[in-house]
């Protein structure tokens, strides 16, 4: 009897120790949980976030921001790129090379920025975001603008 406790205690200590050493998931720092709603494009897929979920994002500085667009109407802070539209495969060079990186791009509306993350999957990027709706989303929800 004292031999059988002792086994079943022993077995438990071993399952106690194997999932709290096996049952944690990955943690590593460069995954992120998903947001927003998948877009699947030729090639992959982006994903279109909300401006909650962007201004979340914003606190992130390897998080790089594309403003997208035909016309300055104004930024989003912390943006890190002005591009005119029908411009992305002319400027790649100040795109991260990282195909991993975190790249969000936007415009006034939210089509122009879609078409320029659809282009950056067909390039091989791997973690795109489209602001949906824009800097008109953006601003109707109250986050802050930088004058265009």
């Amino acid at each position: 009897m004292k031999r059988s406790a002792f086994l079943a205690l022993a077995l438990l200590m071993a399952i106690s120790v194997l999932a709290a050493c096996g049952g944690g998931g990955n943690t590593n720092a460069t995954t992120t949980p998903a947001i927003g709603t998948e877009v699947q494009v030729e090639g992959g897929s982006y994903r279109d976030i909300t401006p909650a979920e962007l201004y979340d994002l914003l606190d992130d500085d390897t998080v790089f921001v594309v403003q997208y667009n035909a016309a300055n109407t104004g930024n989003i802070p912390r943006t890190d790129l002005f591009l005119q539209y029908g411009t992305l495969s002319a400027n790649m060079d100040k795109i991260p090379a990282d195909k991993a990186a975190r790249i969000v791009l936007y415009c006034a509306v939210g089509a122009m920025s879609a078409d320029g993350a659809a282009y950056l999957v067909g390039q091989g990027y791997t973690r795109v975001y489209n602001l949906a709706g824009g800097l008109g989303a953006w601003r109707d929800q109250g986050y802050p603008v930088i004058a265009g």
